[in-house]
């Protein structure tokens, strides 16, 4: 029987959850699902990506060379080309759009344990490039 009533099928996609999938891996799978269950929304519903590597920056859980792709340092523009590609990926394979999972991750007394590495602003609080992924349309360079 199976559950037939449902809006949309969301995928989580980390690198370091994933370290074999590819990005075109990910296109690959959202194509299958679009065929498989045609008229369902098919998102990327949480990913994250790290800008900083620095563990003198208070970037809780640091990433390690398992969380990062050999194209995409742990830099703040790293993380805005890694969301960018991704972003295009998933809409070109025909999916609905891409979540950030919890990018508001700074670190202060109240967020002593986050995952400051992965958020969309730096330790300041001031909003980093990567959040623009946002803007990405499928085509567009």
């Amino acid at each position: 029987a199976g559950i037939k009533d449902y809006d949309m099928i969301g995928i989580s996609y980390y690198v370091y959850h994933n370290s074999t999938a590819s990005m075109k891996d990910l296109g690959d799978v959202i194509r299958r699902l679009r065929k498989t269950y045609p008229g369902k929304a098919v998102m990327v519903v949480e990913t994250g990506y790290p800008w900083t590597s620095d563990p003198d920056r208070m970037a809780h859980s640091n990433p390690n060379s398992d969380d990062l792709l050999p194209d995409y340092p742990a830099t703040p523009d790293g993380q805005k080309r890694y969301l960018f590609d991704l972003a295009r990926t998933v809409l070109e394979a025909g999916g609905d759009g891409l979540n950030y999972w919890a990018p508001d991750q700074i670190p202060n007394k109240c967020n002593v344990r986050g995952n400051t590495a992965y958020s969309l602003f730096d330790l300041d609080g001031k909003v980093l490039p990567g959040i623009d992924f946002m803007k990405v349309r499928a085509g567009a360079q």
